[in-house]
């Protein structure tokens, strides 16, 4: 008889192709493989609850999907108990559904109080969530202090828990003052197969050009009027550079100002789905990824450094763009600011690094997917099964 493998998630904004989506599917393919049944529990927001009768459209079909609504957590202390109890009662009655070998909590999991002997509860923590809401929230420590007791919670029901990073281990062992022994790292791995055979040369009128690139959402915490910035000033030192933004979200007023600035010749705006993210990345001389000197950063393990790579773009990032040093190369297949942006220094060395780039294309791709040539999210995840069955 096949295992079975229950996820849970709370908060999983379904209708959205992002890197929490993303990393659900890669772990779905990798217990696939492994040959376990897989049942995912999806707790929605509201704003997906318009998507929920064509759920088959947004969401692969190839597992058994349950739903139920999420409760907003962050409104009151009222609301956060409110929805832990509802959490908790209707995660009792799904983990009975059928007997699962192993029950998988994304982001959390002190709510899984009632998890059958049977099952083994394994946490996947995404983040810091306690640090996150801070960033968001500054003068409600009093409640972020719950979240805080949510992640020592999760941390004392689990068997197994999960980072994506080695930095967010140590940052937990921090707050507890406590080693954490029962754990595996699984990074946000790429699937190479997706970039394999895409060409390096595309037809694409601005390949006369040094063309730098962003691909992901347009949150605050990306940075992107940032590197829209950056842009614009190496522009000013060379007119040759050309700006793409591959994004699925609506271009907000002062990012689209920024742009206009930029003069409608020197940059393009292009809207990917999953599928045309391998045959689009390849145009892209280099892409960037920035963050803040935040520690939700720093720990933080960031989809798109390993899909630039693997499609053969070095990447532009600085010392706060999370697990970045594991596959990038100052002056080999990226280049790595000192701080928050680049000074005028760092400037003129990125663009004589982005000639070299232009000028080799494909010798500095090939040095981009040897990177990553070990980082399939399988890899990490087999050394995870193995520790969990052991």
């Amino acid at each position: 008889m096949k295992k079975k493998v229950l996820f849970v998630f709370r908060g999983l904004p379904f209708h959205i192709n992002d890197g929490a989506k993303q990393r659900l599917y890669s772990m779905i393919d990798s217990y696939k493989e492994n040959g376990y049944v897989i049942d995912v529990l999806v707790y929605f927001p509201i704003r997906s609850i318009k998507y929920l009768f064509n759920y088959k459209k947004v969401l692969r079909t190839d597992v058994n999907w349950i739903f139920a609504p999420h409760i907003p957590v962050t409104f009151s202390k009222s609301f956060y108990i409110l929805s832990y109890l509802f959490s908790s009662f209707i995660y009792m009655c799904i983990s009975r559904f059928r007997r699962y070998d192993i029950i998988q909590s994304e982001g959390q999991g002190n709510f899984c109080v009632y998890t059958p002997k049977y099952s083994k509860l394994v946490v996947d923590f995404h983040g810091d969530s306690y640090d996150e809401f801070l960033l968001r929230y500054p003068g409600r420590e009093s409640f972020a202090r719950l979240l805080l007791k949510d992640m020592k919670g999760s941390l004392v029901r689990a068997n197994h828990v999960i980072f994506v990073s080695e930095n967010l281990k140590l940052q937990f062992e921090k707050y507890f003052e406590k080693p954490i022994n029962n754990y595996s790292i699984i990074s946000c791995g790429v699937d190479l197969s997706r970039f394999a055979g895409t060409s390096d040369v595309k037809d694409f009128p601005y390949t006369d050009k040094i063309v730098l690139g962003y691909l992901g959402g347009l949150q605050k915490w990306q940075c992107i009027e940032t590197i829209v910035d950056i842009v614009m000033s190496l522009r000013e030192k060379c007119d040759d550079i050309y700006f793409v933004l591959y994004t699925n979200f609506d271009i907000p007023k002062s990012l689209g100002d920024k742009l206009i600035q930029m003069g409608p010749d020197n940059y393009m705006v292009k809207n990917l789905s999953f599928d045309m993210v391998a045959d689009n990345l390849p145009l892209l001389d280099a892409g960037f990824l920035i963050r803040e000197n935040l520690v939700l950063n720093i720990v933080s393990s960031p989809t798109k450094i390993l899909e630039y790579l693997a499609a053969g773009v070095p990447i532009i990032c600085n010392h706060y763009s999370g697990d970045y040093s594991r596959s990038v190369e100052h002056g080999k297949n990226g280049f790595i600011f000192n701080g928050f942006t680049p000074t005028e220094e760092e400037k003129v060395e990125l663009l004589k690094y982005l000639r070299k780039v232009k000028a080799n294309r494909l010798e500095y791709a090939m040095e981009c997917r040897y990177a990553v040539k070990d980082r399939e999210f399988s890899s990490e995840f087999t050394s995870f099964v193995s520790k969990i069955n052991a």
